[in-house]
């Protein structure tokens, strides 16, 4: 457990593949980090890894500064990452602003910024250091040194503004100058060395007037706040449209002592933060073409291959590293990159749902829920089946079961109108299409006297769904768990806060359904999950079970034998399930913001055992079967239940609508009539 403050980092421009990136690396952080979003597309598959989304122009917008320094004040960051190379400028040039808020921007000065982006003048800089950047020119320059016999065809142009090698130009002789425009910087051509197994690929791709993106290094130096080297990572990488595919560790000594020449230089040019270099091992030894002063579209996938960049140059900034600490790569692990997918519930945000709507082909916006119900035959389940049923912002309901023929009308009550049933075999056999879901409400579990076989497979069956909602991504996972997790070594009333202690089996059980539950975040963090807490429930039932102490009462009583009290002063916590179902109903139709990571279900008013068998005494003797005698006898310390329900009532405006002594009238009505 982390005694870490929250440490609140925002990263702009989400919506691009460095910013997705930044946002996986954070995510796969065991730091308190909690991310913010800063994005103009409603659409931004980066978004909805983020904790909070926030709107804003874009970043060419005058105001955009203005508008940054608003939500970053806002949302008390701490650190702010850029996403894009068009603001590195821009964070550069009003840093000032920012660190007067206490935010702190991992990019360096203007200085190294523009060495970057203007690649003749870095060829020209640099050169003076090392002898590993290749040539560039501008067009005037290009067309003086052609004059002077000083150029080797074939040569790149490259936009000056381009990105991921889009609108490459091969120059193979003086006519070809006529496409060089002076919003192009000319290089070199750099190929793989003979020998290397790209050569022949890239010679061939050449010749057809193309580049091949073949056995390019790729060096990421990483540099604290005060300029220090932080960690270094190198790879091999094979690009497809300028994007890395399949990026392979790299043991470079040669280009490392490069490397070695320059950094101290830019250092001193005051480098902070990533710096990306580029280039390939040629036939006249390592060449680098471009250099990138920020993280990368790799970021992440190093973070996964054990090089968490971002996380370190956090760390360094609110001073958790240690004098020397050095991050350093793995070997063992490739990386292979494809297309990842995404799905998001239309109404996870205002701008979502409104840029759906703007599309002109979404009419759906006024849809309701659809949701999953397992356990939809037990005592809870069905108060809840006949709770959902019409609700207002629920479309479909399926609810789920071992046994469907308990429905079938021999034992009451029957399936509530409009409810689709299916058997448990077909969602765990594939037959039911379980991305079509909204909300997963797990009621089916093992009760508090079955075998320890039977709670593992209910925790097996637990598994599974959460699986499930991980792999479709689905928006809500309720779990139904129990007040059994706090244990008793802490006295009650308990909260959400309060740490669990679970002290039985099925207490363990319940405590392990709650953690496989809330791993659903980690696979999807627009996805919620809530984990009710639920304290023993009552009410009228078909069955009165016998072996639970409430119904004992009313069974002797109604017989006209003793109560038999043993102790007497430990308290209960009692709710009834048609209380608890309608809390249900009502988490499963608001918003998914508001959902918390648990909630305590309960009365709200515990009793002792002795108050309640006085209280189904005096029912029992209104209702004409005459006042059983309570007979107390001493037993050793039991355990007391309770549990503070106001965190329910703050955010969802619930409290329980029946008292104590409506539920037990009932649940007699129910016996007189059995």
């Amino acid at each position: 457990m982390s005694f870490l403050s929250e440490i609140k980092v925002g990263i702009t421009s989400i919506g691009s593949g460095v910013g997705q990136s930044i946002v996986d690396s954070c995510r796969l952080s065991r730091l308190p980090i909690k991310t913010f979003g800063y994005g103009m597309n409603p659409f931004a598959f980066g978004a909805y890894d983020c904790d909070v989304q926030r709107s804003l122009p874009s970043i060419y917008c005058s105001d955009y500064i203005e508008r940054l320094l608003e939500c970053c004040s806002k949302d008390h960051l701490d650190i702010l990452i850029p996403g894009h190379d068009d603001e590195l400028l821009l964070l550069a040039d009003n840093m000032q602003k920012f660190n007067t808020i206490g935010i702190y921007i991992p990019v360096p000065d203007r200085n190294v910024i523009e060495l970057c982006r203007d690649k003749v003048l870095m060829s020209r800089t640099l050169s003076k250091i090392t002898h590993t950047f290749v040539k560039s020119y501008s067009k005037t320059e290009l067309i003086e040194a052609v004059e002077r016999g000083e150029v080797a065809y074939p040569l790149i142009a490259k936009p000056i503004s381009g990105f991921a090698s889009k609108g490459l130009l091969i120059i193979n002789g003086v006519d070809d100058l006529t496409l060089v425009t002076n919003d192009h910087v000319i290089q070199e051509l750099v190929a793989p060395c003979i020998g290397d197994k790209n050569h022949a690929i890239f010679m061939t791709a050449l010749e057809k007037g193309q580049i091949a993106q073949v056995s390019e290094i790729s060096l990421q130096v990483v540099t604290g706040k005060h300029g220090q080297e932080l960690g270094r990572f190198a790879s091999f990488n094979k690009l497809k449209n300028g994007v890395p595919i399949e990026i392979v560790p790299a043991n470079v000594p040669e280009a490392w002592k490069a490397v070695d020449e320059f950094l101290p230089f830019l250092q001193k040019y005051g480098l902070r933060g990533p710096i990306n270099i580029q280039g390939r091992m040629t036939n006249l030894g390592v060449l680098f073409f471009e250099m990138n002063a920020r993280f990368t579209g790799i970021t992440g996938l190093r973070a996964l291959m054990g090089f968490n960049e971002v996380e370190t140059v956090i760390a360094d900034a609110i001073n958790l590293l240690g004098n020397g600490f050095k991050l350093t790569q793995h070997r063992r692990k490739i990386g292979i990159r494809q297309v990842r997918s995404r799905v998001i519930d239309v109404e996870t945000t205002l701008d979502l749902a409104s840029a759906a709507v703007s599309t002109g082909v979404y009419p759906w916006r006024k849809s309701g829920r659809t949701i999953l119900v397992t356990g939809a035959n037990s005592f809870l389940g069905r108060a809840v089946l006949s709770a959902l049923a019409g609700y207002n912002g629920i479309d479909r309901v399926i609810a789920v079961v071992r046994d469907p023929s308990r429905f079938d009308g021999i034992v009451e009550p029957l399936l509530p109108p409009g409810i689709e049933l299916i058997d448990q075999k077909e969602l765990l056999n594939g037959c039911f299409s379980i991305g079509s879901v909204d909300i997963i409400c797990h009621l089916a579990f093992a009760r508090l006297h079955n075998s320890k076989l039977e709670l593992a497979k209910s925790s097996k069956y637990t598994q599974f769904l959460t699986a499930c909602a991980m792999n479709y991504q689905i928006p809500g996972f309720i779990n139904a768990s129990s007040q059994s997790v706090y244990g008793t070594t802490s006295p009650p009333l308990w909260t959400e806060e309060s740490p669990p202690a679970p002290e039985t089996p099925y207490a363990t059980a319940k405590w392990c359904s709650e953690l496989q539950a809330a791993n659903i975040l980690q696979a999807s963090s627009r996805s919620k999950v809530t984990s009710l807490r639920l304290a023993h429930l009552i009410g009228p039932n078909t069955i009165l079970r016998e072996n639970e102490l409430l119904c004992k009462y009313i069974n002797r009583a109604m017989r006209g034998d003793d109560i038999e009290v043993f102790g007497g002063m430990q308290q209960l916590d009692l709710i009834d399930v048609r209380d608890a179902a309608e809390l249900i109903v009502i988490l499963a139709t608001s918003p998914y913001e508001k959902w918390p990571a648990t909630l305590n279900v309960a009365g709200g008013s515990p009793v002792t055992v002795a108050s309640l068998a006085e209280i189904v005494a005096s029912m029992t003797e209104k209702n004409g079967a005459g006042r059983p005698a309570i007979k107390t006898y001493p037993s050793h310390a039991a355990p007391s239940f309770g549990m503070n329900i106001s965190k329910a009532k703050t955010i969802f405006g619930w409290h329980p609508a029946r008292d104590l002594e409506f539920t037990l009238q009932e649940m007699i009505d129910m016996l007189k009539r059995a």
